[in-house]
């Protein structure tokens, strides 16, 4: 079982966790989003041509 921690001490943790995650550039944001937009367009595509 889990020890027990008040919440500040959570949340100091969280703030520490967080200062060691390697964060995604811009760029590589808009391209995983672009990526993304363009599987969902295929799948649409693909999905209406074996539905009609």
């Amino acid at each position: 079982m889990a020890s027990k921690t008040n919440p500040f001490t959570f949340l100091q943790q969280v703030r520490a966790e967080t200062t060691k995650v390697v964060w995604p550039s811009r760029r590589e944001t808009v391209i995983s989003t672009l990526m993304v937009m363009v599987m969902v367009v295929v799948a649409a595509l693909f999905s209406s041509l074996l539905t009609s």
